[in-house]
């Protein structure tokens, strides 16, 4: 899909999912491990990735484990609901990326309809149903999500809670005014929520000076 920036176009089939992995498969690339993620939002395409679960993981198919498969979402409320109750446990991404509300609204659409509390309420009911803690996407914008207000309130909101913060640098693109978070900016976000006592891991980028990390690659690809 296309979302957002560059309008939706459509949602990719269950087929045309499967047919990237047999793809790369053919291309001498041994897949263990699928994340679906990237352009557009995976819980808006519900059927065709329950179909291409069910199809990828079929003893019949791929036979890949459930445990092998991410499927990352902003925060589609009722379609985590949705997910857990597939029974397949497989793992859950929530791109959060703000600790307030407020601040979720005014850079994400979906934060207008769905509230951080109702995101974190419905992860916790998906690790209830699957035993698969939840990892929380967090781009980290220097100087507008990594305050010491922000720090605070992850603290309330994820305190005692067995999920994981993937902390991520932001990549620069041309409709986004704030440059690349600089490595000493992430490792001083995460050593102060790690002192918070919560478990906050940093993901390094690679491809940034190619314009292929992401969040870049699809607009050089729109165009």
């Amino acid at each position: 899909m296309l979302l957002q920036k560059n309008g939706l176009e459509r949602s990719l089939s269950a087929a045309e999912i499967i047919e990237e992995i047999y793809l790369l498969e053919r291309e001498n690339s041994d897949i263990s491990n699928i994340v679906v993620m990237g352009i557009g939002e995976p819980l808006d395409n519900f059927s065709n990735i329950e179909k291409f679960i069910k199809i990828i993981t079929d003893q019949k198919g791929r036979n890949l484990s459930h445990r092998s498969i991410t499927v990352s979402t902003v925060g589609l409320v009722d379609k985590i609901y949705d997910l857990a109750n597939l029974g397949y446990d497989i793992n859950l991404a929530v791109s959060l990326h703000y600790a307030f509300d407020e601040k979720r609204m005014a850079y994400m659409p979906s934060g207008k309809k769905y509230k951080i509390k109702d995101i974190i309420k419905a992860c916790d009911y998906y690790l209830e149903k699957t035993k698969r803690r939840v990892s929380y996407e967090y781009v980290v914008i220097d100087g507008v999500n990594n305050l010491r207000e922000d720090i605070d309130q992850l603290e309330n909101l994820f305190k005692g809670k067995n999920i994981h913060i993937n902390l991520i640098p932001l990549n620069p693109i041309e409709e986004f005014k704030y440059s690349k978070t600089k490595n000493n900016v992430m490792d001083q976000f995460q050593q102060k929520l790690t002192k918070k006592g919560l478990n906050a891991t940093i993901r390094r980028s690679m491809g940034s000076d190619i314009d292929a990390s992401c969040g870049q690659l699809r607009n050089n690809y729109a165009r």
